[in-house]
């Protein structure tokens, strides 16, 4: 029996597209929260080859978000225990680790080794470093971030003359920087933020994504979403060049 033989079932999808979908060299960073449900999503969908970067340890604070470490994983790596857990659950997935915090010149080493990024990151210097090597090297880029009950996503494909994420929150501005650590997070915002993650990503995979950007706005506690169309920012000093 096909192991994704019910997602197969759909129309428009089939055996191909979940070939198409593991044929792209993927990096995730960041091995917390968003990943979770975000990597237990893609690989349920068939996508099971990427690489995961974080040089995080597991702590029991974590453990009531990010569901995949138990007690018996306190002190170990969560790059190392999210790909063994996976590797548990879907044998078929094909996971490399970098298990460490990727600065900006390891973003410059790695992300051209790849057909698409995801962040997943939680501080504000680290995606600022991805979006820029991303949009210096045309690799597209996917983003998911949340706190408290409010949660963002977005895609950049990084074609010539679109928006990047400094359009949208440029580094010059205050920006709540605290993180789930610090001002708490309510966990059913983070799987609402990675489904809208993992669609965009096999849209994206698959060569279905509209051209056009948009940034989702999620509110857990009235449960709206908001869908904005990304402008780009002219005066950008990112991706104006």
């Amino acid at each position: 029996m096909n192991f994704w033989e019910t997602a197969t079932q759909l129309s428009g999808f089939n055996e191909t597209l979940v070939d198409e979908l593991n044929s792209k060299k993927i990096l995730l960073i960041g091995a917390g929260g968003l990943a979770h449900p975000l990597v237990t999503s893609l690989c349920g969908s068939g996508l099971t080859t990427f690489d995961i970067a974080d040089g995080d340890v597991i702590e029991y604070k974590n453990l009531h978000r990010q569901f995949l470490f138990s007690e018996k994983c306190i002190g170990q790596g969560k790059a190392r225990v999210l790909k063994s857990k996976l590797e548990d659950h879907y044998p078929q997935t094909n996971i490399s680790i970098i298990e460490k915090f990727l600065e900006e010149k390891d973003l410059f080493e790695q992300i051209p080794n790849y057909d698409l990024i995801i962040d997943c990151s939680d501080n504000f210097k680290t995606r600022y470093n991805i979006n820029e090597v991303c949009v210096e090297k045309n690799i597209p880029l996917v983003m998911g971030l949340a706190s408290g009950v409010t949660g963002h996503a977005a895609a950049f494909l990084n074609y010539v003359n679109s928006p990047c994420y400094e359009c949208i929150f440029p580094r010059n501005t205050n920006i709540n920087e605290d993180s789930c650590d610090e001002v708490g997070i309510l966990t059913p915002v983070l799987s609402y933020v990675s489904s809208i993650v993992a669609m965009m990503t096999i849209r994206i995979i698959l060569d279905q994504f509209t051209k056009e950007n948009f940034l989702y706005r999620i509110d857990g506690m009235t449960l709206k979403t908001n869908q904005t169309l990304i402008n780009k920012d002219k005066e950008c000093f990112i991706c104006k060049k």
